[in-house]
């Protein structure tokens, strides 16, 4: 399997009289990053100031959040983009 530039292959498919097979098997392939996953590790909660301190589990980036805030689902890290669902494991 191969990743294809789906933008450059959808500005061909409208200038370029070939079947469309022919124009998926030309497309330029593209460099993909794997999927990182982590999960927020709480560093301090300040119940004077009603924050929490998080952190990424990837990339050590640190976080203050209100803990009105901080119920919400946050399901990816701001920093590194690695996906919160705590499987450091999965490929």
């Amino acid at each position: 399997m191969r990743l294809i530039d789906a933008d450059i292959v959808q500005e061909q498919v409208k200038i370029i009289d070939k079947p469309a097979w022919m124009i998926v098997r030309d497309a330029p392939t593209i460099e993909a990053e794997p999927v990182r996953h982590g999960e927020w590790g709480i560093i301090e909660r300040n119940f004077h100031n009603n924050t929490v301190d998080i952190m990424c589990t990837e990339c050590d980036a640190a976080f203050c959040l209100s803990m009105f805030t901080f119920g919400l689902n946050y399901n990816y890290c701001p920093n590194c983009g690695a996906k919160m669902d705590g499987d450091s494991h999965a490929v």
